[in-house]
């Protein structure tokens, strides 16, 4: 009769790759994976709890267009930071300021007629956030653009100014995206 030796330190399988994939576990776990939570290691982080947004320079044409963008990012830093947020620089630790550089607008589609159905506004802009405690520039986007498109009803027998309620939607989409930018640090 053959006889098998077992070895005196042998582990069942089973255990052994419990042990193993137990420690691989918590080396990944330790060693983390690169990843982070979004909004979490952006340039708001470092600027402190109150944040303040006067309202941008408008050095364009085009009016108003520099209250509506200011009142989105108001509304965004609100929304999805735990930030204070101030419409001015009293008593603040950093501050967003901007300056819109550009406004365009210009058709996209024309249909057979000759008229314009659709068009796309561009909005450009320079865009810095200051650690006042500190004198820090804590970010800075000296070209920031942002294009958004609308439609027109060429139908419509009543003049309705599109442009208005498209500069809204660009407004929020230009405050989502300088926002987006400030906790993600692009």
């Amino acid at each position: 009769m053959n006889k098998i030796r077992m070895n005196p330190f042998a582990r069942p399988a089973g255990k052994f790759l419990a042990v193993w994939g137990f420690a691989f576990l918590c080396a990944a776990l330790s060693l983390g994976c690169g990843y982070h939570l979004v909004g979490q290691g952006g340039p708001l982080a470092r600027g402190g709890q109150r944040i303040g947004v006067p309202i941008f320079e408008n050095k364009t044409d085009r009016p108003e267009i520099e209250q509506r963008i200011t009142e989105q990012v108001i509304s965004e830093l609100n929304t999805r930071t735990k930030l204070i947020v101030s419409g001015d620089d009293h008593g603040v630790d950093t501050i967003l300021e901007g300056v819109i550089l550009f406004f365009g607008v210009q058709p996209v589609t024309i249909n057979p007629d000759g008229r314009a159905t659709r068009y796309e506004i561009i909005v450009r802009a320079s865009v810095t956030l200051h650690d006042l405690h500190n004198d820090l520039l804590l970010w800075e986007d000296q070209h920031f653009v942002f294009r958004g498109q609308y439609d027109v009803d060429p139908n419509i027998q009543t003049f309705v100014d599109e442009e208005i309620i498209a500069i809204e939607e660009i407004a929020r989409g230009f405050a989502e995206s300088v926002v987006t930018s400030l906790l993600e640090g692009f």
